[in-house]
């Protein structure tokens, strides 16, 4: 006599008959496998970066996750930028042409002591930068304001060293922006940042300290007005 179900169980594996034995075992089966398969081990560090679509540096260099290539920054913005921090460092040179050497040296609360001493600052940093990063030459200091004379010395100064780093950021390629600088601080400390970071930050440093300066040139009577970035944008049409 056969088993009960027996030739139910035949013609399923004939591959016929009866549809809801079949559904049955699937049910089963499904069961089976769900308590079988493990829970997911919880991510580590490292794998959270790659889920998040980032990818992360090991070489101790920084802990900042860097995105990857399809979301990298593009020698494009980087050169929106250096433009942006050209246009603005003009203005703030224009507004204070023909103030009097007094009114350019004059004691003010500002890191830099003077008028003077913080445009002088901004140009001596970017000069550093340029070099720390073009030349793999760290300068031992940065030129202050007694380098200049006059405000149109220090003027024709910038405006050189703007050329010079602009052909610098029209020669990077996408990769290039990625490449390690390795630098000493002029209190010779050495530091190790991808290239990316220290063009930024070259820019935001303007920002800062184009800020003072403004407000020196405020209390003057010469405000340079809107100096932010959607500002410039806007004047060159691409917004």
């Amino acid at each position: 006599m056969a088993a009960p179900g027996g030739s139910g169980l035949l013609r399923l594996l004939a591959g016929g008959g009866d549809a809801d034995l079949l559904r049955r075992g699937r049910a089963r089966g499904a069961g089976l496998a769900a308590r079988a398969t493990p829970a997911p081990l919880p991510l580590g560090p490292e794998q959270r970066l790659e889920a998040a679509g980032c990818r992360s540096r090991s070489d101790g260099i920084s802990s900042v996750c860097l995105p990857r290539r399809s979301q990298e920054l593009r020698t494009g913005l980087v050169r929106t930028l250096f433009d942006y921090n050209r246009w603005a460092n003009r203005l703030v040179l224009e507004r204070a042409a023909g103030l009097s050497q007094a009114e350019l040296t004059g004691p003010a609360d500002v890191p830099h002591g003077s008028l003077l001493g913080t445009l002088a600052h901004i140009l001596a940093a970017e000069q550093v930068w340029r070099s720390r990063c073009q030349e793999g030459v760290s300068p031992p200091g940065l030129a202050g304001p007694e380098q200049y004379p006059t405000l149109e010395a220090l003027a024709a100064a910038w405006e050189a060293e703007q050329e010079a780093m602009r052909s610098f950021v029209d020669s990077l390629s996408d990769e290039a922006l990625d490449r390690v600088i390795e630098y000493r601080r002029t209190d010779g400390r050495a530091y190790r940042n991808p290239l990316w970071q220290v063009l930024v930050h070259v820019v935001n440093h303007g920002t800062q300290h184009r800020g003072e300066a403004a407000l020196l040139l405020t209390r003057l009577g010469r405000s340079p007005g809107d100096l932010d970035l959607m500002r410039y944008l806007r004047q060159q049409g691409t917004t």
